[in-house]
This record gives structure tokens, sequence and C-alpha cells, in this order.
């Protein structure tokens, strides 16, 4: 299924689009800046280096948005996911800076009755290596 999705032209099964972005440690700092998690773990090599991980890892909310790019691309109305839709995900390992992220979907669930209509998605978030960083479902109202 390509882009520009309904709710006519939606099938359980479906696979979404895939979206894929390489991250750096820039966009760990722009996003902190932006939505307030600017702490030092996330944003500083130096003070990464005092911590388990040992370098910058992503906000978990950053590694979540990539999934609400692809939504949002693949539906036709996206307000349908802005506006009505609901995330529940687990961040399952950290994100590097020059990690090349791959988000992937599949539709497991469709309302066939009730206004508004809404479809389920089981959705994970890729690394490079193939390990899931963060996997959930994803309800977006079409």
């Amino acid at each position: 299924m390509g882009a520009q999705a309904t709710y006519s032209t939606i099938n359980i099964g479906d696979d979404l689009p895939v979206v894929t972005t390489r991250v750096s440690l820039d966009l760990f700092r722009r996003y902190g800046g932006l939505g307030g998690d600017d702490a030092s773990h996330h944003v500083s090599e130096e003070a990464a280096a005092r911590t388990p991980y040992g370098k910058p890892i992503a906000q978990g909310v950053l590694t979540e948005s990539f999934i609400s790019v692809a939504l949002t691309r693949w539906l036709a109305d996206p307000t349908g996911w802005i506006a009505g839709g609901s995330l529940k995900c687990k961040l399952t390992a950290p994100v590097w800076a020059d990690d090349l992220l791959t988000v992937r979907g599949t539709v497991i669930a469709k309302d066939v009755e009730g206004d508004p209509r809404y479809v389920t998605c089981q959705m994970t978030v890729e690394n490079q290596d193939g390990k899931v960083v963060c996997a959930g479902e994803a309800k977006a109202r079409v």
C-alpha cells in the first residue's frame, strides 16, 4: 500500500511505507532545546561519558516521534493521527548518534463500525543492525 491511505483502501495485514532516518548528536541537541529534554546524557559527549551508556543517547520521545512521521505520511488525512491517534510503545534499546532508524508498521485491526473509525498498527523502530529500539501499537482515526 502506498501513501495516502483512506479507510476504504486499508486492509488488515497491510504494511505501511517504510520510513528511514539517520539521527545525529545535532538532532538530539535541537530536539532537546525544542522539547525541553536537554538532559546532559542526551546532548553532551562529556557528560554522557560518565553514564553507563558512555555516549549520548537519543531522547525516548524523539525515537517515538519517527512513528508519527510514518503515520502522517501514510494517511490521506493525517489529522486522524495528529488529533485522534494514540501510541503505546516501549523503548527497548538506546539510540546513538549516527544510527539509521527504520520505522515499519503493519495494520493489525480495523474498526468496521462506529464513527469515527480507527485502524490499529503494530509499529517498530529498528536500527541499522535490525535491532528493535522501540515497539508498540498506534491507533489512528480514519
